[in-house]
């Protein structure tokens, strides 16, 4: 289930969430004067999802219409988990029209640092010059398990390319040996009528498909704030 909360400890975790997925950048965090932001909280969850997700007040203001997606390069050369994960996602923001969606080349950034994060503000500005957005959002698929059970942790943090303030953070771990998330994982999977018990049985089990079904819980949600 969504987790939204307006505590103290949790404004600090959005922004060491966007130190630390800043860190694609592979630059120096320089914080902004308006860095610490109070999140906001709707009366009703939009959505049901296995994530934590930080949303700022400041959101709806600046909610971007065209965004860039930068992710650090993929940990396996066979599943290319992370340019996967970014087209589906980018695709799913087009589709939930929450805004249009770009991709940068992958950054190569190590591990290390990618989560140890380092955000620099002219990054951020070259990026939103170069690809013509408003909003950069940086992910990362921090594990994915390729066999059954599925399983897939996701962070991820929007930034704000005019104000360089996070404006919503997302960190979340999509496993199939629970139970909601199976069951939602099979309706999303139902959506294709066409689709046999043995095709619905095969998909079930591909990391593909599982991510793609990540990246439209992640757009729907978003869209709905």
């Amino acid at each position: 289930m969504i987790k939204i909360q307006r505590t103290k400890w949790m404004i600090h975790i959005l922004i060491a969430s966007m130190v630390a997925i800043g860190g694609l950048a592979g630059c120096r965090f320089i914080p902004s004067r308006r860095a610490a932001l109070p999140v906001a909280v709707p009366q009703e969850p939009a959505c049901s999802t296995p994530a934590n997700v930080l949303v700022s007040r400041y959101y709806r203001q600046l909610k971007p219409r065209r965004i860039v997606i930068v992710t650090p390069v993929s940990r396996t050369n066979r599943l290319q988990e992370q340019t996967m994960f970014a087209k589906s996602l980018a695709e799913s923001l087009r589709q939930a029209g929450f805004a249009d969606a770009v991709l940068a080349p992958p950054c190569s950034c190590d591990t290390h640092s990618i989560r140890k994060g380092k955000f620099n503000l002219q990054q951020l500005v070259d990026l939103s010059t170069q690809y013509s957005a408003d909003g950069v959002l940086y992910c990362d698929v921090v594990s994915l398990s390729a066999y059954a059970p599925l399983q897939a942790s996701v962070s991820m943090t929007l930034v704000d390319a005019r104000e360089s303030i996070a404006i919503m953070a997302v960190d979340g771990n999509w496993d199939l040996r629970n139970g909601q998330t199976q069951n939602a994982y099979r309706k999303y999977l139902s959506r294709v009528p066409e689709n046999s018990d043995f095709e619905s049985g095969v998909k079930f089990q591909s990391p593909m498909e599982f991510l793609n079904f990540v990246s439209v819980d992640i757009a729907n949600f978003m869209r709905q704030q």
